[in-house]
This record gives structure tokens, C-alpha cells and sequence, in this order.
């Protein structure tokens, strides 16, 4: 399940929970150029980098740091993970539960 994905509303992260535990942030190492959609390097440090995160609070903070950098995180990707921390909602073997 994916929080936000490469592109969508502008996004340079891909966000989703790992099936394997944690959640996961890769950052995107291009962005299209309109209006002939050519791909350019976005140019910042942590261009292509992917991060493991083992909470959703830690994947969060991750966000609003990428954020603070210059990148494009999606606010409704961090809405939607502080949302599920407040409803206090775990994954057991990929099903919601609280």
C-alpha cells in the first residue's frame, strides 16, 4: 500500500509499508520537464536514495526533512501516516488492526 508515488501531485518520494515490516521512502533522481516531459535531474543531495523506516513516526519525521531540502513530499502522504498514528493502527501480517 502506497502513501504517495513518484509524480502523483508533484511528488519526488515513493512511500509505502514494506509487506515485510516498516515502511519505506525512495526518493525520485529525476523530474519531468514540461511541457515535452523530458526527465531532468532534480539536483539535490539525496537524489535516488531510499530510506528503511521501522516506524510511522520515523517515516514522518523522514518526510518533513526531505521536505525542509527541497524535495517534493506530498502533505496528504504525511496526513494520511500521522492519521493512522493517532487511530494508534498496527499491521499484523497485512491486515489493519488496532
Amino acid at each position: 500500500m502506497s502513501y504517495c508515488r513518484w509524480s502523483c501531485d508533484g511528488s519526488d518520494v515513493y512511500v509505502w509499508h514494506d509487506v515485510n515490516g516498516g515502511w519505506r521512502i525512495w526518493v525520485a533522481g529525476c523530474r519531468v520537464k514540461e511541457p515535452g516531459h523530458e526527465l531532468v535531474p532534480i539536483g539535490l543531495p539525496y537524489d535516488d536514495a531510499r530510506f528503511a523506516c521501522k516506524t510511522r513516526m520515523t517515516t514522518v519525521r523522514k518526510l518533513l526533512w526531505l521536505r525542509k531540502i527541497g524535495y517534493h513530499v506530498p502533505e496528504h502522504a504525511i496526513e494520511r501516516l500521522n492519521a493512522e498514528i493517532s487511530a494508534g493502527r498496527k499491521q499484523v501480517n497485512g491486515e489493519v488492526v488496532r
